[in-house]
């Protein structure tokens, strides 16, 4: 999953703008300078829409899915089935909170996938700045890491009290952005086009984490420095993330006359896999909302709604239940039914139309230990047999490894991207690498860098913390070394520990 959009803006809550962005680092290993100015176009999620959505809702990790890594890397057809259970319960409707500010106020509700209840940037710098002053209101001289209790509070606080304080706040703004979702289109824009959201684990375990990753900023990283111990193969973090730690990127399409569809039968995986680059797309009229997950963008900061349609053409998945992590992508289709849709299950089916119109591949480590990946899938799904059997040599040269792959076509575009498996670029998580240097350098990061070579993984795999990402770990340096001092919002005192959040 290393990659830019060109003409998409990967989310972490949902929206965005028109041409496609660097899919953050946190889902890519970098951005170009071009990719880097149209992201400023970018709109992180509101505090006004914050508070409609509510406190996010927490991944449901699977705890008995680590005592199966090994079945997942040698069963293509079980680690299909895994990914699928995690697609359904990251797509599972929640409902938002959209509370009034009056009892007299009309009666709103919709419902949004799990993930775009998530945190993206400007939620994680809230809640930190929030604990900090915090933490310096308790003692001015004492820096220390802040408690559970306090993080777990800070997110209510972000939902339903930092709004409010803002001196930006105004409440027909906020009652005009409410009375906007009014359908379920419209309750799908909450989110803008924020590139990357976070779970609530996973952000937890940043903020505990915020003095380590900060001492890891500009530091080099060699490929054979050890991991700070067996029980914790990062570098930047005390442990590593916890089982229910989630990410996803997402890739939106603009409106527009056409929709670009890719085709991913065998013969395109072969074709593409020969190049190293997945192909330019096929130019179809634009599918509807119920083929496509569609959102209308719609915007209240000048009181004049907006309608804007926007289509969610990829979805990046990746969850901590493994130690090496799932990677998991779904990407639309004119063609959902064949290759990698044919083994849908109903429970996907079940979430409602556009959800049947997405394709999927999954990994979960660097090598393919599955001699035959389409044997499981020969009589109940051909057209996907043949479709995982073009990704593998079979048989491979003697005596060679063979890498797994897992490539999204509407956002590995750069040169050799299509060849790629995700997990290899998100290794280097944390160092000041790019995509292209990772992709350009065969003899250090060999197989289109789908091979391991570091013998330690900086931020547990994730890029949110370095300067190609959301750059967290040099926010929270300038922070420490007194560069840059979070202000107390006025009225709002430290929460209290001990408050549980609040139950959906």
């Amino acid at each position: 999953m290393i990659g830019s959009f060109r003409r998409f803006v990967s989310i972490g809550s949902f929206s965005v703008l028109g041409a496609i962005v660097a899919a953050s680092a946190a889902a890519a290993c970098g951005a170009t300078s071009t990719e880097q100015e149209i992201d400023q176009q970018a709109q992180s999620v509101t505090p006004e829409d914050r508070m409609l959505i509510g406190i996010a809702e927490q991944y449901p990790s699977d705890p008995e899915a680590s005592a199966r890594t090994s079945e997942f890397a040698q069963s293509m057809k079980a680690r299909r089935e895994f990914g699928w259970r995690v697609v359904e319960k990251v797509l599972s409707p929640v409902p938002i909170a959209a509370p009034k500010l009056d009892p007299d106020d009309p009666d709103v509700s919709g419902v949004l996938p799990r993930f775009q209840t998530w945190y993206g940037k400007t939620d994680v710098v809230a809640a930190f700045d929030q604990l900090w002053v915090g933490m310096k209101a308790e003692d001015p001289a004492q820096v220390r890491d802040f408690r559970a209790c306090e993080v777990d509070s800070v997110f209510r606080w972000n939902a339903e009290e930092r709004p409010k304080n803002l001196s930006t706040w105004n409440r027909d703004v906020y009652n005009a952005r409410r009375a906007e979702l009014n359908d379920s289109e419209g309750v799908s824009s909450l989110g803008r086009n924020t590139r990357v959201l976070m779970s609530p684990a996973f952000v937890s375990h940043l903020l505990r984490n915020y003095r380590t990753l900060a001492g890891c900023v500009n530091k080099t990283m060699p490929l054979t420095q050890p991991p700070l111990s067996a029980e914790n193969h990062t570098r930047c973090m005390t442990s590593e993330f916890p089982a229910d730690a989630a990410v996803i990127k997402a890739g939106w399409e603009p409106d527009g006359p056409t929709f670009p569809a890719y085709g991913t039968s065998a013969g395109d995986i072969q074709s593409m896999l020969a190049a190293g680059t997945w192909p330019a797309p096929r130019a179809i009229a634009p599918p509807g909302p119920d083929a496509i997950y569609t959102m209308r963008a719609l915007t209240s900061s000048t009181g004049q709604p907006r309608a804007e349609k926007k289509r969610l053409a990829a979805l990046h998945i990746l969850t901590k239940e493994l130690r090496d992590w799932v990677w998991i992508s779904l990407f639309w289709s004119e063609e959902p039914d064949l290759d990698f849709g044919a083994d849908r299950p109903q429970s996907i089916r079940a979430l409602g139309g556009p959800w049947s119109h997405y394709k999927m591949v999954v990994n979960t480590a660097y090598d393919e230990e599955d001699p035959d990946p389409g044997s499981g899938y020969a009589d109940s799904a051909p057209t996907l047999a043949s479709a995982l059997r073009s990704a593998r040599p079979n048989p491979p040269a003697e005596g060679s490894t063979v890498r797994t792959w897992a490539s999204n076509p509407y956002i590995e575009r750069e040169v050799r991207n299509g060849a790629t498996n995700c997990i290899g670029c998100h290794a280097h998580g944390g160092t000041k690498l790019s995509v292209q240097g990772l992709l350009d350098d065969e003899t250090q990061y060999p197989d289109n860098t789908r091979r391991r070579v570091r013998a330690a993984f900086p931020a547990d795999y994730t890029w949110v913390t370095s300067q190609g990402g959301m750059d967290l770990g040099a926010i929270f340096k300038e922070t420490l070394d007194g560069a840059r001092t979070p202000s107390r919002l006025p009225g709002v005192q430290p929460r209290p520990c001990g408050m549980q959040p609040r139950a959906r």
